[in-house]
């Protein structure tokens, strides 16, 4: 049985347990099928949660992760930093990339809030290991929330 990798590295991490990595796929080993089905199904059921950077968070050299999810990903000191169209910003600072040529870092900074899906079993497991993240499901906004919300600034923001 062989499995694509999915877009969350905590899945990963547990799949890749039942079996072989093969570039972007795995391979089960016999007798460890019905546990990666039991896996796929459990990451099938996402929830959508809003995560605010109560302090600025950076990673040496890679991606701010969170939930097993690429928050933010840089490439370098000068490439800046960008999230993936999977994450939506709500309110503060796009990420940024500095440090030295050498020794790069990725940020986000204080006060950012985005949101972005993630398997369930993942959100109930590590939901409060993050200190400097505090993470809850997000709001569930109405048609009549959106429009209350609406002001004339939106217009120029979808040009």
């Amino acid at each position: 049985m062989e499995i694509q990798l999915s877009y969350n590295s905590l899945v990963n991490s547990l799949l890749i347990k039942l079996g072989q990595r093969k570039h972007l796929n795995v391979e089960i080993a016999q007798g460890n099928e019905k546990a990666a089905e039991e896996i796929i199904k459990l990451a099938e059921d996402t929830i959508r949660v809003r995560a605010t950077f109560k302090e600025t968070v950076d990673k040496y050299q890679g991606p701010v992760k969170c939930l097993g999810m690429t928050i933010a990903k840089a490439t370098g000191r000068d490439s800046g930093a960008s999230f993936p169209t999977s994450i939506t910003l709500i309110s503060g600072s796009t990420p940024d990339s500095g440090g030295s040529m050498k020794n790069w870092r990725t940020y986000v900074y204080k006060d950012t809030v985005i949101e972005f899906e993630v398997p369930k079993f993942i959100y109930d497991k590590f939901k409060n290991e993050y200190e400097d993240i505090n993470i809850e499901i997000a709001p569930n906004l109405s048609s009549k929330d959106l429009i209350n919300d609406l002001s004339i600034d939106d217009e120029d923001s979808i040009e």
